[in-house]
Parts: structure tokens; C-alpha cells; sequence
């Protein structure tokens, strides 16, 4: 970048520091259960996520969308860095391993331990890429680019300008829907491990307030950005109603903000978007810490009067069981979200574990570290394998299926099916 571009980044940062200190944001007064909670390093992300956010509008406003052209994002955050107007800002790979008592990734691609194994973080995972796509990493819009209305964060409207409808009012038009629910092949599983699948791929972290605090977001005229409160339909049957004089709304908080450069807000994904059964190892190193017994390479698990089980979390904020059937401790902070999830990852915890046994039977030799993560590569080529051949098929169909050549051979390897999917440099 030019010495003036350099200045004008400077000075649009100082000022977004000022305006984001003046922002208003309402905390919750009394603690609301959270489902998308945002973990540390998530929120590390959002401070200078939102500087940004807010820099790009100053840069815009005063300078034109086509100055942006001009600034280099490579040099952003080392820019970032050196300015006063973010105190404590770390590079990704140190975030994820600033937590003491955890375990540490090795975040060397090249080294013996990673072309083995995957990273708990997602790291490595793509050579030529390192750092795509792993936890706390940026989600790609799917279909081109963001669609903001001022093509920076704002909420996007309708193509006559004004409001979209009411989410709420639309959920209850598609809840009284009269289609046949009966399917005579697929029974409710294929629903439930979808739902894992995603789990599995995607956690959008929930924004949150200066200090990292729960932001209050049922407020209609909300002044925040981070909030996008739900209306509620005149005729709805649940919720208190809107009338002319009072508008009621459902408390809804936008995903948090993580873009690491000048531009559109990005959203980011908490877990690794891989099929890597992030929900049962973790994407990061402190939930891989967690779970794990440091024994044989076994994972925790309890004996209880149902058998084998996860250990219960009783300090769960987010379980609404009581004691003595808290919800289980396990890689992903949802795995007790419905009530079909529980025996999924159950299942896949034993089925770590008798391999686990199985492999330390074979050679009594290795040390718990090989024994878990050879393990855990196992059980990952397992799920993977429900997920391209009996799962896909199912959902997306046999001719689409075949054509974008995801279905598995029966031996050998292949990358074809590298052409039909998003480049990730």
C-alpha cells in the first residue's frame, strides 16, 4: 500500500475505535439460555472483527467503495497490530493455543505427527491452504458474495426496499402446511444424522457485547448491529402479540463477526468445516482436552444404570436437565440440543473406545497419544463413509450424487471429486 492509503487505513481505524467505544450495546439483565455460544477465541476475533466492520464504513463514506481496491488486506492486520486501537490482537494459530492446561496442536504441516493425523483444530488440514476452513476460520458465501443491503453488514431487504418478512410469520405459514410427512424409505434417523452432519461442519458463534457479555436483542428499535430482533405476527399463537401502539419481538442475535480484513462482515465457524467428528473430539484444544482420559487413548466415559455413557457437564449453562440427569460433556456444546442427538454420540464415543482397546490389545507397546489419535483416524474414515455412501445418496439423489462424482470407489484413490468443489486459496 501507498504511504497515503497506509495513513487513510490508520486514521479510519482510530476513528472506528472511537465510534465502537461509544456503540451502544445492552447486555441481558438476568442469564437467557444461549445455544450458539461464542468460546474465547471466537471472541477475540469479533474485536477486531468489528473494528473493521466499522473502519470499511468510515473508508467508504468518506473515500468511495472503490478505495478498498487500493488496501492491501495482507498488511491489515499487522496494521492492526501496530495501532493503538486494539489492545490485545493475536494471530489465529495463537489464539487457538492460548489456552494453559490445554493440549497444543502442532501447527508444523510438514511435521510426521500431522501428515498422519488431523489437527484438533482443523489446521493443515488443506496443504496448500493451511489455515482454510478450520476452526474460527471465515465462512464463503456459497453463491457469490455477501448480500448486505449497504454491501457492509446491514440486513438485507426486500428488492422494493422495504422490510422482508417476518422469519416468525413465515415459520408459522410453513408449520401449517399439510404435506405428507409419511415417507415409506427414510424413517426420522436420516433427519438426526443430518443433524449431527451439520453440527459436525458448522457452529455459527452468536455476537456478543464489548466484554464478551450476552447481548439483549428483543428489543424491536434494538440500536445494535449485532442484533436483528424477530417481529412478532399480529395472529401469532404463542408469542405476545404486536399491535399498532407496541410492537413485540423475539430476541435474535447475529452471528459474530470475524472478517479479518477490510470489507464485508464475514461470519466465521467455531468448529473445524471438515467431516472430522469435531462433535466428538472437538475443534478446540480445550474441548480435545475434555474429553479425552489420557489413558490407553480412551475417551471419558461413566457407568450409569443405561451402561456406557459420556461423563454428565453439571456446570452446563445451556442444559435445561436437572441433577441427576445433567446433559453429557461432549466435543460439541450441542450434543444434548435434541433428544435424538444424545444416543448418536454415545454411540460414536463407545465405538472410540473399543477401538481404542482393540489397537492397544494389538500392540501393548504404544503410548496413549498413538493409540488415541490412530483411534480417532478410524473412527473419522468410518463416518465418513456413512456420510458419501449411505447418507448422500439419500438427500441429494443418485444421478446428482454419481455426476458430482462423490460416490467412493471400492479400492484404490481418486481426487476427481476435487473439480466440483470450492476452491479454497
Amino acid at each position: 500500500m501507498t504511504p497515503t492509503v497506509r495513513a487513510t487505513v490508520e486514521n479510519a481505524l482510530k476513528q472506528a475505535r472511537m465510534n465502537l467505544d461509544r456503540r451502544v450495546e445492552r447486555p441481558v439483565k438476568e442469564f437467557r439460555m444461549q445455544t450458539q455460544v461464542a468460546l474465547k477465541a471466537a471472541k477475540e476475533l469479533q474485536t477486531v472483527g468489528n473494528l473493521l466492520e466499522e473502519a470499511t464504513r468510515i473508508i467508504i463514506t468518506q473515500n468511495g467503495s472503490n478505495f478498498l481496491s487500493q488496501i492491501d488486506n495482507n498488511e491489515i492486520q499487522k496494521i492492526v497490530e501496530e495501532s493503538n486501537s486494539v489492545t490485545k490482537q493475536k494471530s489465529q494459530n495463537a489464539i487457538l493455543a492460548a489456552d494453559s492446561g490445554c493440549i497444543k496442536d502442532d501447527t508444523d504441516c510438514q511435521s510426521r505427527k500431522n501428515f498422519l493425523y488431523r489437527t484438533i483444530t482443523g489446521i493443515c488440514n488443506n496443504l496448500n491452504s493451511p489455515t482454510a476452513a478450520n476452526a474460527n476460520a471465515p465462512l464463503r458465501p456459497f453463491l457469490g458474495t455477501q448480500n448486505y443491503n449497504d454491501q457492509i453488514s446491514e440486513i438485507r431487504r426486500a428488492v422494493s426496499g422495504g422490510s422482508l418478512p417476518s422469519p416468525r410469520l413465515i415459520s408459522n405459514i410453513m408449520q401449517k402446511s399439510t404435506v405428507e410427512a409419511i415417507d415409506s424409505v427414510k424413517n426420522n434417523l436420516i433427519m438426526q444424522f443430518g443433524q449431527m452432519v451439520a453440527h459436525d461442519l458448522v457452529f455459527g458463534p452468536s455476537a456478543t457485547g464489548p466484554n464478551g457479555e450476552q447481548l439483549a436483542c428483543d428489543d424491536c428499535d434494538s440500536p445494535s448491529p449485532n442484533c436483528a430482533p424477530i417481529e412478532v405476527p399480529a395472529d401469532d399463537e404463542y408469542f405476545p402479540k404486536s399491535t399498532p401502539t407496541k410492537k413485540n419481538c423475539i430476541s435474535f442475535t447475529r452471528a459474530l463477526n470475524g472478517q479479518q480484513g477490510f470489507g464485508p462482515r464475514q461470519p466465521i465457524g467455531q468448529t473445524t468445516h471438515f467431516l472430522d467428528l469435531s462433535i466428538v473430539y472437538g475443534s478446540s484444544l480445550c474441548e480435545a482436552t475434555d474429553v479425552r482420559l489420557f489413558a490407553d487413548g480412551l475417551l471419558k466415559t461413566i457407568q450409569s444404570t443405561a451402561g456406557t455413557l459420556p461423563p454428565f457437564d453439571k456446570n452446563d449453562t445451556r442444559c435445561q436437565s436437572k441433577d441427576p440427569f445433567f446433559c453429557f460433556k461432549c466435543g460439541d456444546l450441542r450434543s444434548s440440543f435434541h433428544p435424538g442427538l444424545p444416543p448418536l454420540h454415545v454411540m460414536f464415543v463407545i465405538e472410540h473406545n473399543r477401538i481404542a482397546r482393540e489397537i492397544k490389545a494389538l500392540k501393548p507397546t504404544l503410548n496413549d497419544e498413538t493409540i488415541y489419535q490412530t483411534a480417532r483416524r478410524i473412527m473419522i474414515a468410518q463416518y465418513q463413509h456413512m456420510v458419501y455412501n449411505e447418507y448422500l445418496p439419500h438427500i441429494i439423489g443418485v444421478n446428482l450424487y454419481v455426476s458430482s462424482k462423490l460416490k467412493p470407489l471400492a479400492s484404490g484413490r481418486t481426487s476427481e471429486y476435487l473439480c466440483c468443489i470450492l476452491d479454497l486459496k
